[in-house]
């Protein structure tokens, strides 16, 4: 069975941020078409799963979502 990559999981079109005093990265995207418009999905280290992939139905909250799990 072949491994999946990092980049089978992130979306088309989605925005890397890293964190600046850590290894972790977020992939945030504004095009999602449901409830939950704002996502991101966030990786630490360099794992190929995600650690976490959010719905959120603001940019303020997705942000703030951001900031503490790069904390």
């Amino acid at each position: 069975m072949k491994k999946l990559t990092r980049e089978f999981y992130i979306p088309e079109g989605a925005k890397k941020i890293k964190a600046a005093k850590t290894d972790a990265v977020a992939y945030i995207n504004d095009n999602f078409t449901g409830k939950t418009p704002y996502t991101a999905m966030v990786f630490g280290g360099k794992r190929s799963k995600y650690d976490k992939y959010y719905g959120f139905k603001t940019k303020e909250a997705r942000a703030n979502y951001v900031i503490k799990y790069f904390r």
